[in-house]
């Protein structure tokens, strides 16, 4: 799935709600002339856009927007109060006069962002004596209707969110089920090779950076077991990724990644430690080598993993419905099993969770996988809801007639649980 940006969501608005995005040809400290912009104003009207908001979103939000005072049609030249010179490049965005500008589109994004759901799979691995298993991992469960689906899955896959396709929510969009760890390490989303996305793990400052995924099966159940770890993984530095297994007494390291910038399966035989400290741990290593790596497909297993595990992760793998066993608590969502749990299953919750806010106009902060016109849609929707009594009401009136179904279609279909391939037809209910 292709990734977009704040900036792209906002300029798309811009286009669809009456608006201009043009690329500065010149700039001073009190005008901006975009070429392109000749003639727009109609005919060399020049109070065509006299009081439209001009925006900048890479400026600093004291610069980034500013009322135009005067328009030189002829010349697509827009005159305003002081802005410090910037470059000659920059993308603009013009807003019609009495709509809202960047900086309030900026924040109906994140409302818009609130208020829209997707479905995504958290995962327990079962383990000997367990009845309930809490997802804490998912704090956005907050009533039973956030659940799609739950069932118990025959994987032997002890890894949660191996295919790094859950993120979190708010504007540090963490990856879920994984802890980052390293002075200035980062991990960003990119679209993947395998699925739909990788995880980018970055070091910089010469400190290294981990990912590291903490199993809650009781090590004392592990002892003297046989772990077997496989990601893939792919960077242009060579000996600087590896992937590793601890156990909190012993640690066993994979081969580096020979560079080159090709996926490489990386893979890892550990042994637990008859006497080991626990918790079992699952890393994803770059050395303190200035550099990243990107991760797809990580899945672990005792003893062996499977084939059709290392290549497709859980999707064939059958499930078993565990109708009726879930119920949320303060802390989350907890699901009892029927009967006791044993080695080598897993425990699934589908649930809707919000998508995440962003806070800057590109990178990091400023990435999101919702479907672009999914966005725009819900974001006209959101601002016209606002400005119906406002200026320009007839023409948001119109647009929300346009995109409210539009919208509605596009919450159903990102909040509808996934297909689960084969399910068995035994149904089992509540203890």
């Amino acid at each position: 799935m292709t990734l977009t940006t704040q900036s792209a969501i906002r300029q798309e608005y811009c286009l669809q709600t009456g608006g201009f995005v043009e690329t500065a040809t010149a700039q001073t400290t009190t005008t901006i002339t975009s070429s392109a912009m000749i003639g727009q104003g109609g005919a060399g009207d020049d109070a065509s856009l006299k009081n439209w908001t001009l925006y900048e979103g890479t400026d600093a939000v004291a610069d980034a927007q500013r009322i135009i005072t005067a328009w030189d049609d002829s010349a697509g030249k827009a005159t305003f109060d002081t802005i410090n010179a910037r470059a000659g490049t920059e993308v603009h965005e013009y807003y019609p006069k009495g709509d809202p500008g960047g900086v309030a589109v900026n924040h109906a994004i994140n409302t818009m962002l609130r208020n829209t759901h997707r479905a995504v799979e958290s995962v327990i691995p079962t383990y000997k004596g367990q009845r309930e298993y809490a997802f804490l991992n998912a704090p956005w469960i907050e009533t039973i209707s956030d659940v799609l689906d739950s069932f118990q899955r025959n994987s032997p896959n002890l890894i949660d969110n191996g295919g790094f396709e859950s993120w979190g929510i708010g504007s540090s969009a963490g990856l879920h089920a994984w802890t980052l760890s390293g002075t200035s390490a980062t991990v960003t989303r990119v679209d993947g090779t395998y699925g739909r996305f990788a995880a980018r793990l970055t070091s910089t400052g010469g400190n290294g950076a981990v990912l590291t995924q903490t199993i809650p099966i009781p090590i004392q159940q592990l002892y003297s077991e046989v772990i077997k770890f496989s990601v893939r993984v792919k960077t242009s530095t060579a000996a600087m990724a590896t992937v590793d297994v601890t156990d909190g007494t012993d640690t066993t390291q994979s081969t580096a990644h020979a560079g080159g910038g090709a996926w490489t399966t990386l893979t890892v035989s550990h042994t637990v430690n008859a006497a080991a400290a626990g918790p079992l741990q699952f890393k994803l290593t770059l050395d303190a080598t200035n550099g990243n790596a990107d991760f797809e497909t990580a899945v672990s297993a005792k003893d062996d993993i499977p084939e059709w595990l290392s290549d497709f992760g859980n999707q064939h793998a059958t499930t078993v419905d565990l109708r009726g066993d879930v119920q949320v608590s303060s802390t989350g969502a907890v699901l009892r099993l029927p009967r006791l749990g044993s080695l080598g299953s897993q425990i699934a919750i589908v649930s809707k969770q919000p998508f995440f806010e962003l806070s800057a106009n590109t990178g990091a902060g400023g990435i999101t996988d919702i479907p672009i016109d999914a966005a725009v849609s819900g974001l006209i929707v959101e601002i016209a809801k606002r400005q119906i009594n406002k200026a320009n009401a007839a023409k948001w009136i119109t647009l929300l007639g346009v995109h409210e179904k539009r919208y509605a279609n596009w919450q159903k279909r990102l909040a509808r649980k996934p297909v689960r391939g084969i399910t068995t037809r035994v149904v089992i209910g509540p203890a």
